[in-house]
């Protein structure tokens, strides 16, 4: 389904992942745990995408012609060892600064009052959009201000694929370019039918494609990880790092995937409309 947006509709992927994480600080729910992060926003508006980065969840762009053409690196303090953002169990005893000039311990979860007034969640919302997260610098541990940023500008039939490092510590990225290329010439080739009442059907069936490109990619994962014989790219850094591995990586595998199109006209182009729209 098509649909516009205003030229001021664009999100800033670092300020989601902070505001994310404060307000997890706050939840009543307590979650602890931890985890790396990857943000991305795309502008309909200027075909601007936005990424915030901490850790090894990483992303490929690929061309029109499934050759990538960009490949964010890991986020990583020394080899296998991630920036990530923890929320870990409460204990009475909070953890000190490791610098004596610091002067706030870390408080990792503050609990929300279960009451609604109104005045306390505005003071709350003033607190989370405040938080700089000094008192986790403080004791060592990533903070969102830590995430790593980038730009690109897309183009049209240019592919985002974003993903754990469940994907990429598995599948080499030619694997991944050899993949998307089989799928999306089958939907080239779909795409390519005239027969009117075809249409609906067609586009059921590109969906289907593309949707089973990001399943494959995953599926490719999976089957390197339980191979104990395989040159993974995770086993090649391990060795660079002075490691000796072999075999794939067992871990989780998310994959998501954006395919750019621009159906519009040129004198209908998005950044040429007004934001008053």
């Amino acid at each position: 389904r098509s649909f516009l947006l205003h030229d001021s509709d664009e999100a800033d992927p670092k300020d989601i992942m902070r505001r994310a994480f404060a307000s997890m600080r706050y939840d009543n729910i307590p979650a602890y745990g931890s985890a790396t992060e990857l943000v991305v926003s795309l502008s309909l508006a200027s075909g601007k995408l936005r990424t915030a980065q901490l850790g090894d969840s990483t992303y490929v762009l690929l061309d029109q012609k499934q050759k990538a053409r960009f490949v964010s690196t890991e986020q990583q303090h020394r080899f296998n060892m991630p920036f990530q953002l923890t929320i870990p169990p409460i204990s009475e005893v909070p953890l000190k600064p490791r610098s004596e000039d610091a002067k706030e311990s870390a408080q990792f979860f503050r609990p929300r009052p279960l009451d609604d007034d109104p005045k306390e969640a505005l003071r709350i919302r003033k607190e989370i959009d405040a938080d700089d997260f000094a008192d986790l610098s403080s004791v060592g541990f990533d903070a969102p201000t830590d995430a790593r940023e980038n730009t690109h500008t897309m183009a049209h039939n240019e592919v985002v694929v974003a993903a754990t490092d469940g994907l990429f510590d598995n599948v080499r990225v030619d694997e991944v370019e050899k993949l998307a290329e089989r799928f999306m010439q089958a939907i080239g080739k779909i795409q390519s039918v005239k027969d009117v009442p075809a249409l609906e059907s067609k586009a059921t069936a590109t969906s289907d494609l593309f949707g089973g490109l990001a399943y494959s990619i995953a599926a490719q994962a999976v089957a390197n990880y339980i191979q104990g014989d395989l040159r993974s790219p995770f086993a090649e850094r391990a060795k660079l790092a002075g490691y000796s591995f072999t075999g794939g990586k067992p871990d989780d595998v998310t994959v998501m995937l954006a395919w750019i199109k621009d159906t519009s006209k040129p004198d209908q182009k998005i950044s040429n409309l007004s934001a008053k729209l």
